[in-house]
């Protein structure tokens, strides 16, 4: 087989991979020999990546827009752990998305190795992907272009979020501000006298 196409009326299409799935109201697999190089995916496409078991956190990547376009390469993996168990993996090296483009994906800790990943969202009318061992290395959008990026916290600033957490769950007040300072009394000559009331103990005004 060195081609394959998906379409449905009642359910929409999907092509699953190890690590990724893409789904769109139609797909167009190009397969030579086999082997999955090009996935086109037309009306509401959406492609998801699930993270590496050895990530920081288990949420997922995702590009969706009106078209996308896959690209696949063979890569050779090898369980540390068995360095004879050498095999190929077909991952998504290039995807596009064209019209409507939406991206979100994370990005790893440069400051801490192992830590909190960054979270990035993009939109434009073009989003372009490059990824490398299923982890995304450069982002291209264009046209329209708006976005936001969570920068994750710092080792300090988590501890510290997670001392105040704890002093909270724990009851701990928390500080309470200073109370203002009575007022200066008038001079003599201006003062007016209040109804006594006012100062009696256990008498409300």
């Amino acid at each position: 087989m060195q081609r394959a196409q998906a379409w449905g009326r009642r359910r929409r299409a999907m092509a699953i991979s190890e690590r990724n799935t893409i789904t769109a109201d139609s797909l167009d697999i190009l397969m030579p020999r086999q082997v999955v190089s090009l996935v086109w995916g037309y009306g509401r496409g959406h492609a998801l990546s699930t993270p590496d078991t050895m990530a920081p956190d288990s949420e997922p990547d995702w590009l969706a827009g009106d078209t996308l376009r896959a690209r696949f390469a063979q890569r050779t993996v090898t369980d540390s752990l068995r360095p004879d168990s050498a095999r190929s993996r077909t991952e998504i090296e290039y995807i596009t998305s064209f019209g409507n483009s939406r991206a979100y994906y994370h990005v790893d800790n440069e400051r801490e190795a192992g830590g909190p990943r960054g979270i990035s969202y993009a939109r434009g009318r073009r989003i372009d992907i490059a990824l490398r061992e299923s982890k995304v290395r450069t982002v291209d959008v264009v046209g329209l272009v708006d976005g936001v990026y969570l920068e994750p916290l710092s080792r300090a600033e988590r501890d510290s979020a997670a001392d105040t957490t704890r002093a909270d769950s724990a009851g701990v007040p928390a500080r309470t501000p200073a109370r203002p300072a009575a007022p200066n009394p008038p001079p003599p000559g201006n003062r007016r006298r209040e109804p006594s009331t006012a100062f009696l103990p256990g008498r409300q005004p």
